[in-house]
């Protein structure tokens, strides 16, 4: 993740309340929060996905404050949170913390496997993937394949789809800004991914990959798309 990005987010923090967890990590819609029922769609696709039981202990990559975390922590039997902002991990710590789980303030491309406990059966990351380039995403998925067993199943989302990319900016004045905004990088967004990268360097490292729309109610679902990997 870039120090633009660790800025972003730890100035998002900054100018809200402590409290107001869905602005803080960009969920919202012409600035301003999204609903919960939005909230609710996100973490019931997480938890189908992966279908997630009372016995997973489970990896939340880019947990942010928390506020998913949580919500899931309430249903498996651990949660290990891996978040690089500081801001967003005081946040996570003080308000979304319960004994089941652990938050770590790093970046885990900057981890070992021998970080992680070899009970982690279930990993999910949301809205992260467009903070890391290309190389980066396969050198994250490369760390599954070490601290998973077989059989193990990682679930992105929210990834930005290249090939819905210019029906989201869709007019010359949308487009015109984003231009501007990657000559003066300050591209919120991030990258965009097409669902066949995912895919070849998903087998290539061993996984089965499903790459699939996102519901229709989600405010997300014109532009984004979620995947899952199943270790071989």
């Amino acid at each position: 993740m870039s120090e633009d990005i660790r800025k972003y987010y730890s100035s998002r923090v900054s100018q809200a309340d402590r409290n107001k967890f869905l602005w803080q990590v960009g969920k919202t819609i012409d600035g301003k929060e999204v609903s919960e029922d939005q909230l609710d769609i996100i973490v019931n696709t997480i938890r189908a996905k992966l279908k997630l039981g009372h016995d997973d202990s489970v990896l939340d990559v880019g947990c942010g404050n928390g506020l998913i975390t949580k919500i899931i922590a309430g249903r498996v039997k651990d949660v290990v949170g891996i978040e690089l902002t500081p801001e967003l991990f005081d946040i996570a710590r003080e308000y979304n913390q319960l004994g089941n789980i652990s938050y770590i303030n790093n970046d885990i491309l900057y981890m070992s496997p021998a970080d992680f406990s070899s009970k982690i059966s279930k990993v999910y990351l949301y809205e992260v993937l467009q903070h890391m380039d290309y190389p980066n995403v396969y050198a994250l998925i490369n760390m599954f394949t070490e601290i998973l067993n077989k059989d193990s199943v990682v679930f992105i989302g929210g990834i930005l789809d290249e090939e819905k990319k210019w029906q989201f900016i869709d007019s010359y004045e949308r487009r015109c800004s984003y231009l501007s905004a990657l000559i003066n990088k300050e591209d919120a967004l991030g990258i965009w991914f097409h669902q066949d990268y995912l895919r070849c360097i998903g087998e290539d490292l061993g996984f089965n990959v499903e790459c699939f729309p996102q519901e229709r109610a989600l405010y997300t679902s014109g532009y984004r798309f979620d995947c899952v990997l199943r270790k071989l």
